[in-house]
């Protein structure tokens, strides 16, 4: 621990490996001016309680002409790093303006979008953040994995935010922080909300508005029974399945990256269940991009619910060609290749996709003539999701696989 008054900002040393996002600031006392310091900050006062030397700081550091000078007693000071590698160091209320940019610019960087409005965001703002995070632990981790996420660190965090925000005293709030740990609350088979703070003296929960509370968290976080109706883990029907499946299918729409793609899955979600994708073609709406937005009113067109299943992969197979001529020639090749990887298993689509493979000698699609190939003759297959997995309801999640 450092006795020096004053502390000026150097630099930091960022936390991600491609060294944007936050960082940790480092700094130097005019009376030590060789070694690097952090600084050590109250909990619930967000002030600086002390500097603490760190003997060997790592390459990676990246430095910044800051004028920010520091004491103990101040408001603790943040630090990013933007895609340019520039570090921005100061308080909460110096940087808002530069995260904010950031997260405009980057919308996708999910994880930094969500630090950014659990720091500064308003209630809304951090629900939608921690909403798109459940999607993007779903998509890349299972339904089980969100919702340890969602219904875990994401609830227990919007626990003790609002729990401290309640304290009366900062004697209280001191209390609190020191059993942080084991508070948290659960989401029960109907739903609802349950708080669980039971390690909390009687004198300081007599203090706390429980019922308050609860609002105060449910503004901020969304449960899921409040967006589906049919949510109910104890009493799983054929409904929470149908739910379930639609769920899936948009969530895979969603955060295909490609407008081919996103098409193809839903097109092949129609031909696979009926209901289920019919019921995610209603719900999808308008899609981000212009050519995926003319073929969704092709598909509502084309793809009649009433049809058999015979009929329904041929009027599937006619949409394709007109579709692949809708399609702007430069962007073939990847309808082509989604297509393919997506639909080749419909022996109708698979013929339709194979000659306009074979009337094209387009520079665009020619680089990804073996791949598709590959997809139409079978030799790589995509596999097919498992869509009796309802989002969020870990008993189904549970009994589901084998």
């Amino acid at each position: 621990m450092s006795a020096s008054r004053d502390f000026f900002a150097i630099g930091c040393l960022p936390f991600q490996g491609d060294h944007i996002g936050f960082a940790l600031p480092i700094l130097r006392s005019p009376r030590n001016p060789n070694a690097n310091f952090v600084q050590e900050a109250d909990e619930y006062t967000g002030n600086i309680t002390r500097f603490l030397e760190i003997e060997e700081v790592l390459e990676g550091i990246v430095f910044a002409a800051s004028e920010l000078v520091v004491k103990v007693g101040d408001e603790q000071v943040l630090a990013f790093v933007t895609e340019n590698r520039s570090a921005h160091i100061g308080t909460v209320g110096v940087i808002s303006p530069i995260l904010r940019s950031f997260i405009s610019r980057f919308p996708d960087r999910h994880s930094i979008v969500l630090q950014v409005a659990e720091l500064i965001g308003d209630q809304q703002e951090k629900k939608r953040a921690r909403v798109v995070m459940r999607e993007e632990v779903a998509k890349t981790a299972g339904a089980r994995s969100a919702r340890a996420y969602y219904e875990g660190s994401a609830l227990r965090s919007a626990v003790w935010t609002n729990l401290l925000a309640a304290a009366p005293s900062a004697e209280v709030a001191r209390r609190i922080l020191s059993v942080r740990a084991r508070l948290g609350a659960s989401v029960d088979a109907n739903g609802d909300l349950k708080l669980d703070l039971e390690v909390l003296g009687a004198s300081d929960r007599a203090l706390i508005d429980e019922e308050k509370l609860k609002k105060a968290i449910l503004t901020e976080f969304s449960i899921i029974a409040e967006q589906d109706d049919s949510y109910r883990p104890a009493m799983a029907n054929a409904n929470d399945i149908q739910t379930g499946r639609v769920r899936e299918l948009l969530m895979r729409v969603r955060h295909a990256p490609r407008q081919e793609e996103r098409i193809a899955i839903l097109i092949n979600g129609i031909l696979e269940n009926q209901s289920v994708g019919t019921s995610a073609l209603l719900q999808y709406g308008k899609d981000r991009a212009k050519f995926a937005n003319s073929a969704l009113e092709k598909i509502r067109e084309h793809l009649n619910t009433s049809d058999s299943n015979e009929n329904r992969e041929l009027s599937a197979a006619k949409l394709v060609a007109g579709l692949y001529g809708m399609q702007y020639p430069a962007n073939r090749g990847n309808f082509l290749l989604y297509f393919a990887k997506y639909l080749a298993k419909w022996p109708l689509i698979n013929r339709e996709l194979r000659y306009r493979l074979e009337r094209t000698r387009s520079i665009f699609v020619e680089y990804l003539r073996p791949t598709i190939n590959d997809y139409l003759s079978g030799t790589s297959k995509v596999e097919s999701p498992d869509f009796d997995l309802p989002l969020f309801v870990s008993l189904l999640g549970d009994k589901s696989r084998k």
